[in-house]
């Protein structure tokens, strides 16, 4: 049971991942939300001849509240350095770094 890991060759197939972010104002106070979901696959029991199912899982998620001092600016600049943080997780796990050579 659980999530099976995609390969590089079946992220061809797979639809895109999804980048959402929401922002939520009620007065003085801001929530904002940024999640990244992606494709998955699972079987509901250890047996692998049973039915696969699929649907995004949230791989990463982040999120802040707070009081914006009504300037919508400082609410942007808080989303931009958020996916500043989100950018950073993405190629960490996602693109490979140099070779070091012995």
């Amino acid at each position: 049971m659980g999530l099976r890991p995609v390969t590089r060759n079946d992220e061809a197939q797979l639809p895109p991942p999804l980048l959402m972010a929401s922002v939520i104002i009620n007065h003085d106070v801001y929530y904002l939300r940024l999640q990244f979901d992606r494709m998955s696959f699972w079987f509901v029991s250890d047996d692998p001849k049973t039915e696969m199912h699929s649907g995004y899982a949230t791989v990463w998620e982040t999120f802040h509240l707070g009081k914006h001092g009504a300037a919508p600016t400082f609410i942007l600049s808080q989303l931009d350095r958020v996916l500043d943080r989100f950018l950073d997780a993405y190629l960490k796990a996602n693109v490979e770094g140099p070779t070091v050579q012995k």
